[in-house]
């Protein structure tokens, strides 16, 4: 181990300066960092309660494909949809079937 000494007085040891005569910051500042983290770690239970907020959405708009194969026979279905948590209204816009469009009111379909 080569340890060299600075013109402030402080060790170095593998090109890191320590001065010996004050408490080691580093180690200050890890325990403080692991210390605010500790304040903000969530518990299992708000975990839980973030994913359930989460899991369902409010309102959601979409544009799909559906892209239907039968033999060498290729059909392309495009769509745009409106969601929320209960309904749900999905316009066809290709141009074969470009106006048909489906309603969803809770369980029921037209």
């Amino acid at each position: 181990m080569i340890k060299g000494l600075n013109f402030r007085g402080q060790e170095k040891y593998k090109g890191v300066y320590i001065d010996e005569k004050e408490p080691d910051s580093f180690c200050l500042l890890l325990l403080l960092l692991a210390a605010s983290t500790a304040i903000y770690a969530l518990t299992a239970e708000e975990i839980i309660e973030k994913r359930d907020n989460n899991e369902y959405i409010e309102t959601a708009r979409a544009e799909m494909e559906m892209i239907i194969r039968s033999g060498r026979r290729e059909m392309i279905k495009t769509m745009v949809s409106l969601t929320d948590r209960e309904n749900s209204l999905t316009e066809f816009t290709n141009p074969r079937d470009r106006g048909t469009k489906f309603l969803k009111r809770g369980d029921e379909l037209w």
